[in-house]
């Protein structure tokens, strides 16, 4: 049974989601969040990623390998490249505000993965997220692929989510369906699910790990109900052991 306790009286803490794609990890923090309350506000590492392959996609023009050979790399993306998160959880490049449907679909999707392996714009998200957190006015539920590892190792709460990968297919074969996307079989996103773990795992800079000290979710043993239950009674303790203002 979770413990109720009033949050505005405790000190705000970091909490991290890790895992593999499409298993659940942004339900789970998006019902935690709304446990939390207003004391606590989203890091969604996906999208910034997205947010950066828009900018490059539809702004700028500039194709991944285009990019990746700019003489001057790092300060390109640092004079180009302004992320922030609003109060919802939303991104803000340059001063826009991205709705999820210019985040989302056939025009961002296939380049997302392009742009992220490049090593000097992972370098650089994740040094933007250090800096978003450094906000210590609220507390933070971060979701990505290294939050507890590379971007928040001094986290007070870590979890880890993984599922079968066929699980993890057929549900991301629903969620296309449901948007409007129906030109990909559960297999043909196995196959590129699949591939996305192996790069995930192989990367040189931050690769996907569970975090020594992270809670694991099996999302396909849990349902969300259960996995936010089981977010929030450890959350909670550690609030608690962080104390009161």
């Amino acid at each position: 049974m979770t413990t109720k306790i009033n949050f505005d009286e405790y000190k705000p803490i970091i909490i991290t989601f890790d895992g593999t794609s499409a298993s659940g990890k942004g339900t789970i923090v998006r019902g935690l969040k709304k446990e939390l309350g207003d004391n606590y506000r989203i890091l969604d590492a996906g999208l910034m990623y997205r947010a950066l392959t828009y900018h490059f996609q539809k702004i700028n023009k500039l194709n991944p390998q285009n990019l990746k050979e700019h003489p001057d790399l790092e300060n390109f993306l640092e004079e180009n490249i302004n992320l922030k998160v609003n109060d919802s959880g939303f991104v803000i490049l340059n001063e826009q505000l991205l709705s999820d449907k210019e985040l989302r679909g056939y025009e961002i999707d296939p380049f997302i993965a392009k742009y992220s392996e490049i090593d000097e714009v992972k370098t650089l998200l994740i040094d933007k997220q250090r800096e978003i957190l450094q906000n210590t006015d609220c507390g933070w539920i971060c979701d990505g692929r290294c939050m507890g590892t590379a971007v928040a190792p001094f986290a007070e709460a870590k979890f880890y989510m993984d599922a079968p990968l066929l699980v993890r297919a057929t549900r991301r074969h629903i969620d296309y369906i449901k948007s409007g996307k129906t030109d990909y079989s559960t297999e043909e996103i196995k196959i590129d699910l699949e591939k996305r773990d192996e790069r995930d795992r192989n990367t040189r800079i931050a690769p996907l790990l569970k975090p020594e000290d992270a809670i694991e979710i099996d999302s396909y043993k849990r349902n969300p109900v259960q996995g936010v239950e089981i977010a929030l009674d450890y959350v909670i303790k550690k609030i608690i052991e962080e104390g009161k203002f």
